[in-house]
């Protein structure tokens, strides 16, 4: 049974440690994609083992912090209140992802219908065009870079695909996930703890910490 009181964790080591795997997972993957593009590997390569590091010390952090959120949740130490506190959270997450997306596209959009027009001199942009970039083309999507490399852009199957495909299951499992069976904790009725269900269950060191119960 939930208890009708507010409560409020002992102060938990898990930001932080989960902060440090991020930065370790982030070093290493850039460093890491950096190195594998180069002709010659440098003698002192450590993005790759660095990253395997951050990502393991990532996925023991995660694990620790889902035992003591659970550990709470079956203590019946969530209340009501905190169940609301847990979803404003997933809500608030779930707002910053759509403005993520909503400046990623708007750049994407701004970047199409408007620099490429002006960079190639359309309309009364000529001086704009001679100024800036005299050898431009209109093209989409960008394969020539200003000192002349040309790219190759990434194909809609490849990873693109892949993310897509997450994504859409992401959304569509909460809404034939098994129904609660009374009187069991959340965390054994819904299966998968950390989706984007009903329960408003959080990734611990995005939007909050760990798993949280419908209470």
């Amino acid at each position: 049974m939930a208890t009708e009181k507010y409560y409020v964790p002992e102060s938990s080591p898990w930001p932080l440690t989960a902060s440090i795997g991020l930065f370790l997972t982030a070093i290493g993957g850039a460093k890491f994609i950096q190195q594998s593009t180069m002709d010659t590997m440098e003698p002192n390569f450590f993005g790759k083992p660095l990253f395997f590091i951050g990502l393991a010390w990532l996925l023991l952090v995660i694990a620790a912090w889902w035992r003591d959120t659970i550990k709470e949740s079956v203590g019946g130490l969530h209340s009501n209140q905190l169940g609301g506190s847990y979803r404003q959270g997933m809500l608030w997450f779930i707002f910053s992802e759509v403005m993520f997306f909503a400046a990623f596209f708007g750049a994407m959009f701004y970047t199409r219908w408007l620099i490429i027009p002006w960079l190639s001199g359309e309309g009364s942009n000529a001086m704009t065009h001679e100024l800036l970039w005299p050898g431009f083309q209109a093209m989409w999507p960008l394969t020539v870079t200003p000192d002349g490399t040309t790219t190759t852009p990434m194909g809609a199957w490849g990873l693109p695909a892949i993310n897509t495909a997450i994504l859409l299951v992401q959304l569509h499992y909460p809404d034939h996930r098994p129904p609660r069976s009374a009187g069991k904790p959340a965390w054994q009725a819904d299966h998968l703890p950390g989706h984007y269900g009903g329960t408003g269950c959080h990734l611990p060191g995005s939007a909050g910490p760990g798993i949280c119960a419908r209470l």
